[in-house]
């Protein structure tokens, strides 16, 4: 062998010693990357399951809240239900109670200050007659007329030239209710 071609093959000897080294520095270098890689994959991969399940957790908790606030609506209908045929059994009750002429005679007594109008409902009409009213006035020494009214059922309206005084059932038992709604609940649930 000749020297150059000794040079020629040292040259190509050391060229590939050099390529083999990069080559493995290269793919160690590779093979570091990746398993850096896949060790920050998996730990992107554990904090979105952790976040998953935190946000699992969040959401069964808003889902039982969401529940319990729908039930607790449902129960306040409920209640709100029952006080609004509580009310309407004593508005029925009182148009039939045997006392109902005596109710009105009170409240014409108590809030008719002048000469008036007695307002009544078509409902009070056998119930509530001229004769009836022509009584009242006696006792309270006024001049009473009677007009009758299909606008409310039960109760009385007074029209005088200086007040008009809403004493129809209806509006009687709504403050009524606004004044007890809370004693009468207190009642019915403890």
């Amino acid at each position: 062998m000749d020297a150059e071609t000794y040079v020629v093959e040292k040259i190509l000897s050391d060229a590939q010693e050099t390529a083999n080294f990069l080559v493995t520095e290269v793919k160690k270098r590779a093979a570091d990357k990746l398993r850096t890689a896949r060790k920050e994959a998996e730990k992107q991969q554990e904090a979105e399951l952790i976040k998953a399940k935190s946000n699992t957790k969040d959401l069964k908790a808003r889902s039982l809240q969401l529940v319990v606030v729908e039930q607790r609506k449902a129960d306040l209908v409920t209640k709100h239900t029952i006080l609004d045929t509580v009310f309407k059994d004593a508005r029925a009750e009182t148009l039939a109670s045997k006392h109902y002429k005596d109710l009105i005679k009170n409240l014409i007594t108590k809030f008719c200050k002048s000469d008036a109008c007695i307002v009544i409902s078509k409902h009070d009409e056998k119930i509530l007659t001229a004769e009836f009213i022509r009584t009242c006035a006696t006792k309270i020494k006024y001049k009473l007329t009677r007009r009758v009214e299909s606008s409310f059922e039960g109760g009385i309206i007074i029209e005088s030239s200086k007040y008009d005084i809403n004493l129809t059932l209806d509006a009687l038992l709504d403050s009524a209710r606004k004044r007890i709604e809370v004693k009468v609940a207190q009642i019915l649930w403890g």
